[in-house]
């Protein structure tokens, strides 16, 4: 019924937006129950041909529809899980998207409304600009399309990099994916080859998407305590999300030190962060907070309190510490 509906160009399109509401709880619920795997996936395959046509349909689109759009498109993504169709489906909506800003059409009813409208293109940015650098063929007018999308966002902001972790960290969930896909950018720009990282201006574009700030802003905020970095790690989906996540940032910590340091030492010389004690430089307070969290996690698997191996997770912390050692000799 729902592939019939979005298939009959009579049906209007509140109609339309009404029935992908009700296919985005039946996939959700697919997806976590591992049940029907295979009709939703034809489903969502139905959907993702007619997107296109979906969209160009509406001639003004409001906050709200945006809100049940982005819902589709991240289900959508989940339960096909192909690149190249995540990669298509990113692509209509974020052009649709940026007609909305640029035309300034979305009239948004309350400002909360506008700050939940805006956590989510963000986190749907990130993550097609890290399938993008992902698909192995760069494309650079598309990059610097999504990277100045990014910038439009936060409206070119010098503090562009606070106002992007101050929509994440919104939510638990909002922030976890968006941590990960800034990681997954970075890991991609790291491996471009040096004379497209220094020349080009979509790369320029991407640079406010550092996840060593955005990092950095999560330190800050939670006062350096370590125990956070624990809590988020051991419990809840979100957070085993988020030590998946970590490790892939450890990992990228050591083969990044020189641009952690980096940051670290921009932040010393902006005086952008609240120190725990005056005499430690940035870098001494990140690197104790993920040393107390090593600490810390050797106890408990030594007692045999951690519920799963953190072999991975562990080796990095040690190569990061054998770095900053290095760094203070």
């Amino acid at each position: 019924k729902i592939a019939n509906c979005l298939l009959d160009s009579r049906t209007t399109i509140l109609v339309k937006l009404t029935f992908l509401s009700i296919a985005v709880e039946t996939f959700r619920h697919s997806v976590l129950v591992k049940s029907d795997l295979c009709e939703a996936r034809q489903l969502c395959v139905c959907i993702f041909h007619e997107l296109p046509r979906l969209v160009s349909s509406v001639k003004l689109w409001t906050p709200c529809a945006l809100l049940v759009l982005y819902e589709v498109v991240t289900v959508l993504c989940k339960v096909l899980e192909d690149s190249t169709i995540m990669a298509e489906v990113y692509d209509t909506f974020t052009e649709l998207l940026y007609c909305c800003i640029r035309t300034n059409q979305l009239v948004f009813e309350s400002i909360a409304l506008k700050d939940v409208v805006t956590r989510k293109l963000l986190l749907l940015l990130l993550k097609y600009t890290a399938v993008t650098l992902e698909e192995g063929i760069v494309d650079m007018r598309k990059l610097g399309q999504l990277g100045g999308f990014i910038c439009e966002l936060v409206k070119n902001s010098p503090d562009a990099q606070q106002i992007i972790f101050e929509h994440l960290r919104e939510q638990d969930d909002s922030l976890v994916e968006g941590l990960a896909a800034a990681c997954r950018i970075h890991w991609s720009l790291l491996n471009l080859p040096a004379e497209i990282r220094e020349t080009s201006q979509a790369v320029d574009h991407l640079r406010v998407i550092n996840v060593h700030a955005f990092m950095l802003q999560f330190f800050s905020s939670t006062s350096f305590d370590h125990s956070i970095l624990l809590d988020f790690v051991m419990s809840g989906d979100s957070e085993s999300k988020f030590e998946t996540f970590l490790v892939k940032y450890l990992e990228l910590g050591v083969a990044d030190w020189h641009g952690l340091r980096a940051v670290c030492a921009q932040a010393d010389a902006d005086g952008t962060r609240e120190r725990n004690f005056s005499s430690e430089s940035t870098l001494d307070s990140f690197m104790g907070t993920l040393l107390k969290f090593k600490y810390r996690l050797l106890r408990l698997c030594s007692k045999g309190l951690f519920p799963h191996p953190v072999e991975d997770m562990l080796t990095a912390l040690e190569k990061l510490e054998e770095l900053y050692e290095h760094e203070n000799m």
